[in-house]
């Protein structure tokens, strides 16, 4: 059986016309561009902005929540469950690599309010 794969806002899906897994997975997988295993981008959640694994922790509040000197170890501890210091290296990680899509995210949120 073959699966047509795309990529949708970094993220590689099986294409909607290719069949589901038995149990009705959707397949997510990341991409080999430098995007870290534990950052994730999902169509539909979040504004398909860069997030924490599977949770609605986006990156740009990590790194805003920084900005105005927040520690590290508050953030790890802010969440329930709590962060793990892989995700949270992850985000600074992710940050350092995209820092104008970040600023970017950023910059839109604080327009919002």
């Amino acid at each position: 059986m073959a699966f047509l794969l795309v990529l949708q806002n970094g993220v590689i899906v099986l294409d909607a016309g290719s069949p589901r897994l038995a149990d009705g997975t959707r397949v997510e997988i990341a991409p080999r561009t430098g995007m870290e295993p534990l950052i994730r981008k999902t169509p539909g959640v979040c504004g398909g902005r860069a997030c924490v694994g599977r949770r609605r922790i986006t990156v740009w509040s990590l790194v805003e929540s920084r900005n105005l000197g927040i520690p590290d170890e508050t953030l790890l501890t802010d969440f329930d469950p709590p962060l793990t210091r892989a995700e949270l290296d992850a985000v600074w990680r992710y940050s350092a690599a995209n820092p104008e899509e970040i600023a970017h995210d950023i910059r839109e949120n604080n327009e919002v309010e």
